[in-house]
């Protein structure tokens, strides 16, 4: 026989081994850990929002010019708006307002927006405020465009026919109520929809530079309101960015590994359970195929007043107590271990015996 030196031995002194219990230990903080971090991920992904805004400042101003009608004072037929001119309802025939609007954004956009110019007339009591009459007219049409640029502007003139509005609340006050007051209030509405180039949701934005006239007064009061406003606009998506698809292949690979240590987890863990033995597996197939005929009792009876009767199987038990017509009594007297089964019939006691060692017969 060859002897084998000691310096022949191969010795992997590299690799560690760990034992039963650090195993099932290592495995189960580490399926927490993978738990709770796909549970962070998976929050992580669902709340998951870009996140943009949208500034913007909007300017808006108007200047108003008086269309006479025909008179022997006024060599020309339009008085440009003055501090110290006032305009008269008699001489005037319409009025023109000129609008400067700008909205500048500080970034591109897209989407639609529309402009048009209303006047809404209304005829009120001058104490109370409570309207009588009140009427909406569309002055322009409404035109839609798109938005091109980071910036929009409207720079459009638009006539408002004075004596026509004035006329109407005259006939009014004439007939109804002398003491009313009344008024007409043009206004550019501005509305449109818009989104960052990046993001599919549009969001609303509506803007009004309006101009107070009177009407029924021989003299036409103007109130206008210089429009200068900053604002700012929030969207805010789920989408299917880098970061979020990141997020999803890692959740799946994470749900792969928890898979997998799950399983052998469980394998390491039945490993700790007893196997039942073959004591256990016929016990319960005896007791399961013929718990009708069994009767289970907690006391043996006593062996000096009966001549004992060694059974060797329980089917022989079995045909026994269909010949003698009598019940099988069952007993455990050592759980998992050791169990009775007997017969009585006058003085015999017919026993069969289950034991753990029976497997090895």
């Amino acid at each position: 026989m060859k002897k084998i030196k000691e310096q022949d031995i191969n010795y992997d002194k590299t690799s560690l081994y760990f034992g039963y219990s650090i195993r099932i230990s290592i495995l189960i903080v580490l399926f927490t850990l993978l738990i709770v971090i796909c549970g962070l991920l998976m929050h992580s992904l669902i709340n998951y929002k870009e996140e943009d805004n949208i500034n913007y400042i909007e300017i808006g101003k108007t200047t108003c010019s008086a269309i006479l009608k025909e008179n022997e004072f006024y060599q020309t037929n339009i008085l440009k708006e003055k501090k110290d001119i006032k305009f008269l309802s008699s001489l005037t025939e319409s009025l023109e307002i000129d609008y400067d609007y700008k909205i500048h954004f500080d970034k591109e956009i897209k989407g639609n927006y529309t402009t048009k110019v209303i006047g809404e007339l209304s005829i009120y009591n001058p104490n109370t405020k409570s309207n009588y009459y009140i009427e909406t007219y569309e002055l322009t049409k409404e035109e839609t465009h798109q938005f091109q640029d980071t910036k929009v502007t409207y720079n459009e003139k638009v006539i408002v026919d004075y004596n026509k509005y004035n006329k109407l609340v005259n006939d009014f006050k004439n007939k109804y109520s002398k003491d009313s007051n009344a008024k007409i209030k043009v206004y550019l509405l501005v509305q449109g929809e818009i989104a960052p180039l990046e993001f599919t949701e549009t969001k609303k934005i509506e803007s009004k530079v309006p101009i107070t006239i009177s009407l029924g007064n021989k003299e036409i009061r103007i109130n206008k309101t210089y429009v200068e406003n900053i604002n700012k606009i929030e969207f805010k998506k789920q989408n299917a960015s880098i970061y979020g698809i990141i997020l999803e292949i890692l959740i799946i690979i994470l749900i792969v590994v928890i898979i997998i240590v799950f399983i052998k987890l469980n394998k390491l863990l039945s490993k700790l359970q007893p196997k039942e033995s073959y004591y256990d597996k016929e016990l319960k197939r005896i007791l399961r195929e013929y718990d009708n005929i069994i009767v289970n009792v907690s006391i043996l009876p006593e062996k000096e007043k009966y001549k004992k009767v060694v059974i060797n199987s329980f089917e022989e038990l079995l045909d026994l107590k269909n010949n003698l017509k009598e019940p099988i009594r069952y007993i455990e007297i050592s759980p998992h271990n050791k169990s009775y089964f007997f017969i009585k019939h006058n003085d015999e006691l017919f026993i069969y015996t289950l034991k753990n060692t029976s497997k090895e017969r």
